[in-house]
């Protein structure tokens, strides 16, 4: 259930991000993908991948049908190992994560745009945009969207079971 409020969250919130802000380049789905990462199997988080990368394909008319689907399915298979290296509890690992995902992401992208076409896709724009705008964008995406969602509706604790103490020894 969390999974599926967590997708449905992703996916509102990108067809509704670039109304407002139609200039900024996010990966809307790489904080989900990364929750994926901790919350599931390896297999599982690949398939998810794969959803995310199908649906933004269908929505994306820019590029060639599949290469997001693609580039999303080989990014988790690379880094959901990281995982071990960062707490999943602590507040700056969805940004950090997120920052990496987006910069394997552009490289993989790069490597596979530049196997499928005739013309180079790699320029100053390109570096420029991928490798400095785009992770800053998605590290104030992860932390305002993401990161700060169980601070602002935080579930209650269940009440722990108090402590029978006995008056005599058994």
């Amino acid at each position: 259930m969390t999974f599926f409020i967590l997708f449905l969250y992703s996916f509102i919130l990108m067809l509704i991000t670039p109304l407002f802000l139609p200039t900024l380049k996010i990966v809307y789905f790489a904080p989900f993908l990364i929750f994926t990462f901790y919350r599931t199997s390896k297999k599982n988080s690949i398939w998810l991948a794969l959803l995310c990368g199908l649906i933004l394909d269908l929505f994306s008319g820019q590029m060639r049908f599949g290469i997001y689907a693609m580039n999303y399915t080989i990014s988790t298979y690379v880094l959901y190992n990281l995982k071990n290296y960062f707490f999943e509890d602590s507040l700056t690992t969805l940004p950090i994560m997120t920052v990496i995902f987006v910069y394997v992401s552009a490289l993989i992208q790069l490597i596979l745009l530049d196997a499928l076409t005739i013309q180079p896709v790699a320029s100053w724009n390109w570096l420029t945009t991928e490798l400095i705008k785009t992770p800053f964008y998605n590290i104030l995406y992860a932390i305002l969207a993401f990161a700060l969602l169980p601070y602002l509706f935080p579930h209650k604790l269940k009440k722990a079971p108090t402590l029978v103490k006995f008056k005599e020894k058994i």
